[in-house]
Order: C-alpha cells, then sequence, then structure tokens
C-alpha cells in the first residue's frame, strides 16, 4: 500500500527491600517485572503541513518523554521532495531535529519500479534542501529479485550523510531484503498485528531490522504495544483511517509515546510493601528467591545482581550474581536487593518488599 504519504551494557538498577519475618524457613520470591526492550521508538507518517499543529504535538510529546525515539517521515509531494526546497518544511524539519528526533524523506519506488537514478535524485534534494537523517522507501519491492536496488539506494543515501533507511512493502517480505535498508515495516494495514505474527517473521533476526504501522485502531492497548515492541524497532498505531490515515495524529498519541517509556523513567514508577510477621527464633533463616520475569510472566534469567544488602547488619551478604538466584538469609533482618537493568530490559516491579527506580546508576531503582 502507498503510505499517504542489543546492546549488552548494564545500565541501572531497582532495589528491593524486603523484610524477612518468618516464623520458619519459607521461600520469598521477589519477581521483577520488565518492560520493553532495547529503546524500541515510534515512527510517525506524518503527512501534515509543517505549520499544522501536529508538528508541535510530537515535539512537545517527546519533549515529555525524551527517552522513548521518535522518528518522522516527511513527505511533500506525495513521491518525494518535491520540485523546490519549501522554506516551511526547512524549518520544521530543523524543529524536529534540535528535539532530538529523527526525520526520514518520504521516497515512493513503485516496487523497485522506479529508476535508480529517480531515487538517487529524490535523495539527493531531500539531503540538499533539507538535511534529513535518513530516507524513508515507500512502495518496497515485495518479491525477490530486487534487492540489490534497494541496498543500492540505501549506500547512496549514507554516502550523501544520512545515516538512516527504512522500507515499507506493508507485508512480510523474503528475509533476503534484511540489511538492504536499516528497518523493514513488514506490516502497514488496519488493526493490530498478533503477536505470534510478529514474532514468526522475525525469527532468528534482530528485532532493529523491523516496524510495524496499524490504523484505524479505535483504541490503545498499550500492554499490547509493549509487548509488541519485544519483536520490532519502530512501531506505530493510530485511530485514524479512510484515505489517508497519517493526515491526523493519532487521539491517543501522548499515551502511544508515554507507553514505551515506562521503561526509560528516572523516577519513581512503583511501590508495594510485603512483610510477613511472626515469631522468630536466634540464629533461624529463611531463604530468599530472586527471579525476573518479562511482561508477560514468562521467565529470563541472567540479569546481573548487583547487591544484597542486609540492612540490620549494615554489610553486603552477595554480589556480582546473576538471576535466578536463592539465598539462605537472617530471619527478622531487612535486605535490599539490586538488580540492574541489561540493555534494553528495563525493571519496572516487584512482587515482594518495597520498590522504586532512580538516577543512580545510570538511572535505575532504590
Amino acid at each position: 500500500m502507498n503510505l499517504p504519504g542489543n546492546s549488552s551494557k548494564r545500565t541501572s538498577s531497582l532495589a528491593i527491600v524486603i523484610v524477612l519475618f518468618f516464623a520458619a524457613i519459607v521461600t520469598a520470591t521477589a519477581r521483577i517485572s520488565l518492560a520493553a526492550t532495547t529503546n524500541s521508538g515510534i515512527v510517525v507518517p506524518l503527512y501534515t503541513y509543517p505549520t499544522d499543529g501536529s508538528w508541535t504535538t510530537v515535539i512537545n510529546t517527546h519533549k515529555s518523554y525524551p527517552g522513548v525515539p521518535i522518528m518522522v517521515i516527511a513527505d511533500v509531494s506525495g513521491s518525494g521532495a518535491g520540485s523546490s526546497s519549501d522554506s516551511n518544511y526547512a524549518n520544521g524539519i530543523r524543529n524536529m531535529q534540535a528535539a532530538g528526533i529523527q526525520v526520514l524523506g518520504y521516497v515512493d519506488t513503485l516496487y523497485a519500479g522506479r529508476s535508480i537514478s529517480a531515487g538517487k535524485t529524490e535523495a539527493t534534494n531531500w539531503w540538499n534542501w533539507y538535511k534529513v537523517n535518513g530516507i524513508f522507501f515507500d512502495e518496497m519491492a515485495n518479491s525477490g529479485g530486487s534487492e540489490s536496488y534497494y541496498s543500492t539506494l540505501t549506500a547512496f543515501a549514507k554516502s550523501l550523510g544520512m545515516t538512516y533507511t527504512m522500507g515499507n512493502p506493508g507485508t512480510t517480505i523474503s528475509t533476503s531484503y534484511i540489511g538492504t535498508v536499516d528497518s523493514i515495516v513488514f506490516y502497514e494495514s488496519p488493526g493490530l498485528p498478533t503477536l505470534s505474527s510478529l514474532s514468526s517473521y522475525i525469527s532468528g533476526y534482530s528485532k532493529s531490522n523491523f516496524g510495524y504501522i496499524a490504523f484505524s485502531v479505535s483504541s490503545l492497548n498499550t500492554s499490547f504495544e509493549v509487548s509488541s515492541s519485544n519483536y520490532v524497532q519502530w512501531l506505530y498505531i493510530t485511530n485514524a483511517g479512510g484515505g489517508n490515515p497519517y493526515d491526523v495524529l493519532p487521539s491517543y498519541f501522548a499515551t502511544e509515546v508515554a507507553a514505551l517509556g515506562l521503561g526509560t523513567t528516572t523516577t519513581t514508577t512503583s511501590t508495594s510493601t510485603t512483610t510477613t510477621t511472626g515469631s522468630t527464633t536466634s540464629g533461624a533463616t529463611a531463604s530468599l528467591s530472586i527471579s525476573t520475569v518479562n511482561t508477560n510472566n514468562q521467565a529470563m534469567t541472567g540479569l546481573y545482581i548487583e547487591s544484597v544488602v542486609d540492612n540490620t547488619a549494615g554489610s553486603t551478604v552477595a554480589s556480582g550474581l546473576y538471576t535466578t538466584q536463592t539465598l539462605t538469609l537472617t530471619l527478622g533482618h531487612s535486605y535490599s536487593v539490586t538488580v540492574d537493568d541489561y540493555g534494553g530490559n528495563f525493571v519496572v516491579g516487584a512482587n515482594l518488599g518495597t520498590f522504586a527506580r532512580t538516577s543512580a546508576n545510570g538511572g535505575g531503582g532504590t
């Protein structure tokens, strides 16, 4: 359809404060929830004129949630950069970029039916007139045989100084196209894709290669949105439909951006306290199991346990471990368990003790 227009670095942490008051040896499992992975972002086909309020809305929304990447697709003519520079587009694109938003210039490739020289001309005009960050190749070929067409255009765009290309076949295509552009929009349809279809298509590949666009979605399911971001780098969901679902922002745009920001906020996101009391015996112990799960409640192992601190004794009793771990601790003592975020996996809650995120250690929780 012609559009109208894993990092391995540990970055941040949480700490769970748990008071062990048990009458016998028991297991207390701290299950830590994880949000969306690897900073998935929102790609906005913004086919409105730059003086329209939607451009300001995108900028202001990004300022409210700066941890969520936003990429805007601009389309001057319906097929590309137009016949001459437009000062309003130049100013609008500069304002987007100044706010930390990447801008892609729209180029219709007609399923590789448009000549490579024409594609290069469009890319050159986008660069010379607007200094966009990259190119959005719409109507990408969806059958094999045109891989070199897109890899050639990608290489040319980057030779000019651009850094990113995205192709939109709007449907699943041969995996031979992976790498010919930086990201492929393999779903552009009314309604949401299924999580199983997303998982199946990207199997064996990094999610950085993929994106999806869903229109005519009357209400936003943020749980689905966050879950789907485990499979794609870029997504866009809108309640707009009709002939051009991209001439207006979705009514829930701010909520859509905020949902992906849950994993990057540096303020307190949730607090819960669980205390079990009973008579204790001097020297008695209890077992504490520290495990991690994703937003689908599926186990995730290997997250770094930075420290387990006995707050009562004022000492660190364990460090340098990885989930899942079971520790034997002293009854009646209070413990702080610190688990680092990992790459794009963000710790957002716990089912035992108190929990909060903080800006410490690059952003996390204490």
